[in-house]
């Protein structure tokens, strides 16, 4: 069976989130939550014109490595920790990167999947799955052209040719080409093995680090308008959370005890050692300005220590919630500690009830600007990195050396 392991160690590989946490190999000890808050600072280390980030990966054998996939400059990749950047990806067709993935098994296999999810009326749309087998240096077409707009890649940590991908599908009408697709020749042929309605696709996925056979997969019915977009509701029915127990093969909905009812909007994934799995979800006062849930207070991050068989509302903070952002990470060596990005980024140590400022960057955190951190990479080398409106940033952990 595949395991699906996003690989923070020898045993779970890093999670795109909107704070990604990333492996670059050997591990600290993690000091205490206060001294990571006051040991940050952040330094802008550009590029300066590759649009906003969404997507941000780190290769753990190689720690000074990243990737991070443009709004609409491709794919860009630094060897040098972010002092310097270079566009990988000028040739592809379609500019708007939303998911990267390097492979575990091979730090040469690439696979990007393009297209954004962000809600917004002028999301551009993708032209599917695109491979490298030589660390960005050459691109070839990996097919789900048809998906328009992906949302998230997983690859088997032990075979490079076998991934999932999570697609959004058409984002302004219907179309068969969304759900959760699997192939294990390298994208030569997919299998879709989830598919909902022409209506609903999946926005993102999540691996359970202990059985990495288990996997998670976050259902979001969207429609946009192009006239219309903030008026209408970035949601509906088609809207929840399935699992696999087979990698990905088959699926099956979750609902359980405490999980919100009515139609709900994007969701966010992270999952966890000991069954945990967290969802943030988007549900009050309604996607795209519009109410669409039963209980007005029934959106934020949701946690179940069971696998989903049953949920607990753990903070209903209106800044969780969002069809912008929406992705989340947990520490895989402390599944208490939860990452989340949006307008700034923010820590939690308890499961997700409280929440603190891991640090404030102005450059990419005005709401004015409309700008925020997307995702980023968090090493045990006490490295960080991010993705962002405008620009890629970094942060270093200067209370511990990184090697």
């Amino acid at each position: 069976m595949p395991s699906w392991n996003r690989q923070f160690s020898s045993r779970s590989w890093f999670r795109p989130l909107a704070l990604l946490i990333a492996a670059s190999g050997s591990v600290c000890a993690a000091p205490a939550a206060d001294d990571v808050a006051a040991g940050l600072h952040w330094r802008l280390v550009g590029p300066f014109r590759g649009g906003f980030a969404p997507m941000a990966v780190g290769v753990p054998s190689q720690p000074d490595t990243y990737y991070f996939g443009a709004a609409g400059g491709g794919v860009w990749k630094t060897e040098d920790s972010g002092q310097t950047w270079a566009p990988i990806a000028n040739a592809l067709p379609a500019p708007a990167v939303e998911a990267i993935a390097v492979a575990p098994s091979d730090p040469n296999v690439l696979y990007a999947g393009t297209g954004l999810v962000e809600a917004r009326y002028d999301v551009p749309a993708g032209a599917g799955v695109y491979k490298s087998t030589d660390g960005g240096k050459s691109w070839s077409a990996a097919g789900l052209a048809a998906t328009r707009h992906i949302g998230q890649i997983l690859i088997d940590p032990k075979r490079a040719d076998t991934l999932l991908v999570g697609a959004l599908g058409h984002y302004f009408g219907p179309n068969a080409e969304r759900g959760v697709f699997r192939s294990e020749d390298g994208g030569k042929t997919w299998q879709q093995t989830l598919k909902i309605d022409a209506a609903t696709g999946v926005v993102d996925l999540a691996a359970d680090p202990e059985h990495p056979e288990t996997v998670y997969a976050a259902a979001w019915q969207v429609r946009n308008y192009p006239w219309l977009s903030y008026f209408q509701p970035n949601g509906g029915p088609g809207s929840g959370v399935y699992k696999s127990t087979d990698g990905g093969r088959s699926w099956k909905r979750l609902a359980g005890t405490g999980w919100p009812q009515g139609d709900l909007g994007r969701i966010g994934l992270a999952a966890a050692g000991g069954n945990r799995v967290y969802a943030v979800i988007k549900a009050t006062p309604g996607s795209g300005n519009v109410p669409h849930a039963v209980a007005k207070n029934s959106g934020g991050l949701y946690r179940s220590d069971d696998g989903g068989a049953s949920w607990q509302r753990v903070n209903g903070a209106s800044w969780l919630q969002s069809d912008y952002f929406a992705r989340i990470a947990v520490d895989p060596k402390n599944r208490e500690r939860v990452y989340a990005t949006g307008q700034s980024i923010r820590v939690s140590n308890d499961g997700g009830a409280n929440w603190q400022n891991l640090t404030s960057v102005p450059e990419v955190a005005s709401p004015v600007e409309h700008a925020g951190a997307h995702r980023g990479a968090l090493t045990l080398h006490y490295r960080a990195r991010t993705a962002a409106d405008g620009c890629a940033m970094r942060v270093v952990y200067t209370a511990i050396p990184a090697r």
